[in-house]
């Protein structure tokens, strides 16, 4: 596959899942994967530029939704990872959480996978902390059977190779370029802003390290970035 950007056709409804393609293709180990299920197509449009065919893709995606109207991008993303676990490895975080009586002081440990970091704020750092922040609770205790005060503590074991930051109230965000957690270095590589509201609006894709919006089929230069109608934020 070529280096170059490729658009995608847009059939009506399409750009929800046309912008989590091209999250895909950004990371060369998922864009490995993510080709086998599409058609690449030659010299398809005026300029005489190859496109991408997103077809094969949707057939595979009516097996969970209704592929023919306007669907959220961050649903159909896990939607995919579900569907092609091969993707999955590049994707998903997992949390050690401890979980600890404070009648009987006996622990017990549950481990979670997620392939998303829910902002709530407009600190993209604020919402790491969160997913791992302590908490106190009353939980019934496996051990001593009783509803009891019980303390949560949270260790990441593993990031991803992408981090995914989910706008989901459409904040105005401080954005980053660069997000160090540990030993683990990321940079932003791309953006997807929706226009509209949850059941109609249009979706794009920024791709942030060569300074390009993609919208379907049309590649132009970033000028300037808006702090608006950002919704998924990836960092790799």
């Amino acid at each position: 596959m070529s280096n170059d950007k490729l658009g995608i056709i847009n059939f009506s409804n399409n750009c929800y899942l046309n912008v989590i393609i091209q999250l895909f293709l950004c990371n060369k180990n998922s864009a490995n994967i993510i080709i086998d299920y599409l058609d690449i197509l030659s010299t398809c449009d005026t300029n005489g530029t190859n496109m991408i065919n997103p077809k094969k893709l949707m057939i595979k995606l009516c097996e969970k939704i209704d592929v023919s109207r306007q669907n959220d991008s961050q649903e159909v993303f896990t939607l995919i990872l579900d569907l092609i676990p091969d993707l999955e490895k590049y994707y998903i975080n997992k949390i050690k959480n401890v979980y600890t009586c404070q009648e009987c002081e006996k622990s017990r440990t549950k481990e979670d996978t997620f392939s998303t970091f829910y902002i709530h704020t407009n600190s993209l750092e604020d919402s790491v902390r969160q997913v791992i922040a302590n908490e106190e609770f009353e939980l019934e205790c496996d051990f001593c059977k009783k509803s009891t005060l019980t303390k949560k503590t949270c260790r990441i074991n593993k990031l991803g190779d992408v981090l995914i930051f989910y706008n989901i109230i459409k904040n105005k965000l401080k954005i980053t370029e660069n997000i160090t957690f540990g030993s683990y270095k990321y940079r932003l590589t791309g953006i997807i802003k929706h226009f509209g509201n949850e059941k109609s609006g249009h979706y794009i894709f920024i791709d942030y390290i060569n300074k390009l919006i993609i919208d379907d089929t049309r590649i132009s230069k970033l000028e300037n970035l808006p702090m608006d109608d950002i919704y998924l934020l990836f960092y790799t």
